[in-house]
């Protein structure tokens, strides 16, 4: 039942961005495409992640169709009964009696996804997914009883094929290879400068989720007109941002996880196991290849088909086929409840309790104040002053609430006539910034921020000795990440500079270092 909702749910994908894509309509749900509108993308946003689901689709539709090919079809007594509710009627059609139309269904929708594949023109899609079908039917030659299997296989990738050659629609597709040297170029040139990250923070990283703020700092120039959430490459991200040991987590735990799967897959004979068992390794295989020049795995959609598909090989797998019976039986691992068994049972609970507050009180926090771009949910983008506290409140770890929040109090601030107001906003001001930059370092923008907020308390005693040089400091942190992104910041770090001479007499030496720091950033604006 999981594989059949699966397949619908990629059905569906496949259908509605073709009829969205040649009707003419150009949508994803209420988002509408500004581009390739030529390309497949179902609901999603990037025809990439599109072609990431329908490659997992695809080979979870092979692994299926070729689990019910040895399945006997037992003889069904004649109902006598005509009228029967549709409950029943769908309860029949996916029983495992119905046998023949499980097979019409899941090869249907394997033509229909793998069309569905073609046209979002995804070319890290098409390689991925030919090089995962001819892994799985190499698994297939090591198992005699099964090797049939490729013959379906083959069978259904043809048929898509075919289709799409014939009416004329993969012509678009196949002519985005002749651009492939180029883009590869530009891919591996982020790649590069993620790798310089990594080598700054080789041993645990620079932390997972910090790539957006602080590759501007090692951005090529050739990119300046760009802004980067993702590397376009997820294994060199993950390891600039999880560092060596994080990497080192990854790979133990994939490793454990098929090591396991391929001794339970070796020892098996019955279909169901094969088959459904072979797909993990494949889809592994695939989004692994596709990740190497996109980020799928950034895609929550996507991630998480992938560890259901996983799961349910894994299920299959401790499938036994039972002698003299045709029933399937799982082995169940039983735990006793006693202190160590309560131990384990505690701490398994306590993880899961912990993620799940920690989830929803995100969720919550996103609702008010929404931190992640997303192009399909019309969410407010000024919230107002309390429903930033709000946000705040229910997750307090965000760096860019509280920059939000100071945002919305500089507003605030200035709208003021009152001094004592005044004071009283910039301390607030002052307070939601120092947080952001504590709990995120790495964003320039924060620092920037918090420099010129430093620069106003004029009217404390030690201005001169100690907010105009932590207004300095800020600066300083300010321009290290700004790197090759923003001319906007770059020239607000002129006019503090050209500000800060104001405050030096012109005869002290420091005079010409801050007006030269104010010159270079204006060049650098002009440049970028």
């Amino acid at each position: 039942r999981a594989v059949v909702v699966i397949l619908i749910l990629g059905s569906f994908e496949a259908l509605y961005g073709l009829v969205e894509t040649y009707s003419g309509h150009a949508h994803s749900l209420w988002f509408k495409k500004v581009e390739h509108v030529k390309d497949l993308s179902g609901t999603y946003i990037n025809r990439n992640h599109f072609a990431g689901f329908m490659e997992m689709g695809i080979l979870l539709a092979a692994g299926f169709a070729g689990a019910l090919v040895e399945q006997k079809k037992k003889r069904r007594k004649v109902r006598t009964e005509w009228k029967k509710s549709l409950r029943m009627r769908m309860s029949e059609l996916f029983s495992k009696d119905r046998i023949y139309a499980k097979k019409i269904m899941t090869i249907s929708s394997g033509v229909i996804m793998g069309l569905g594949l073609i046209l979002s023109a995804s070319r890290g899609g098409l390689i991925s997914a030919s090089i995962a079908i001819f892994l799985m039917g190499l698994m297939f030659l090591f198992k005699k009883e099964h090797r049939v299997k490729g013959l379906l296989l083959l069978a259904t990738f043809l048929v898509t094929f075919i289709y799409a050659y014939n009416v004329g629609i993969i012509d678009y597709s196949l002519k985005r290879f002749n651009h492939i040297s180029r883009d590869y170029e530009t891919r591996e040139r982020y790649a590069l400068k993620t790798y310089e990250i990594f080598e700054d923070y080789k041993i645990t990283g620079a932390g997972i989720g910090n790539f957006q703020y602080l590759y501007p700092r090692y951005q090529s120039s050739e990119d300046k007109k760009q802004y980067f959430m993702f590397a376009h490459n997820d294994w060199v991200q993950f390891a600039a941002e999880a560092g060596i040991a994080g990497f080192i987590l990854l790979i133990a735990g994939v490793s454990f996880y098929i090591y396991f799967a391929i001794r339970l897959w070796n020892a098996r004979n019955n279909s169901y196991s094969i088959c459904l068992g072979v797909v993990p390794f494949v889809v592994l295989a695939a989004m692994g290849i596709h990740s190497y020049s996109d980020f799928n795995l950034h895609i929550p959609a996507n991630f998480m088909m992938m560890v259901s598909i996983a799961a349910i090989g894994y299920s299959a797998l401790n499938l036994e086929t039972r002698r003299h019976s045709e029933k399937i039986v799982h082995d169940y691992i039983n735990l006793r409840l006693d202190r160590k068994g309560m131990l384990l049972f505690l701490l398994f609970t306590g993880v899961i309790l912990w993620s799940g507050i920690w989830s929803f009180r995100h969720l919550a926090a996103e609702s008010l104040c929404n931190t992640v771009p997303n192009s399909t949910l019309n969410r407010e983008r000024y919230p107002s002053i309390e429903k930033i506290g709000s946000a705040i409140t229910w997750d307090g770890k965000n760096a860019e609430y509280r920059f939000r929040l100071a945002e919305k109090l500089i507003i605030a601030r200035d709208e003021e006539s009152d001094d004592k107001s005044r004071n009283e906003y910039l301390v607030k001001i002052i307070d939601a910034l120092e947080n952001a930059v504590r709990l995120n370092p790495f964003n320039s923008e924060y620092h920037l921020r918090l420099g010129w907020e430093y620069s106003y308390i004029w009217q404390k005693p030690d201005y001169h000795q100690k907010w105009l040089p932590a207004a300095d400091t800020c600066m300083e942190r300010a321009a290290y990440f700004a790197g090759e992104k923003n001319p906007n910041l770059h020239a607000e770090l002129g006019n503090y500079w050209v500000m800060r001479s104001k405050t030096i007499d012109p005869s002290n030496r420091l005079w010409d270092s801050v007006l030269n720091r104010a010159g270079w950033h204006y060049r650098k604006a002009i440049e970028l």
